[in-house]
């Protein structure tokens, strides 16, 4: 089991790694083009 915890680290830290991105840019977008 500890295998499998550690081959899915990788891919869980590449998915928070994209999710901070994508906060990132879309807090770059104006407020005005959502409301």
């Amino acid at each position: 089991m500890a295998n499998l915890d550690f081959s899915l680290m990788p891919s869980l830290v590449k998915l928070v790694i994209e999710g901070i991105e994508y906060s990132r840019y879309f807090h770059q977008i104006p407020k005005s083009i959502w409301g």
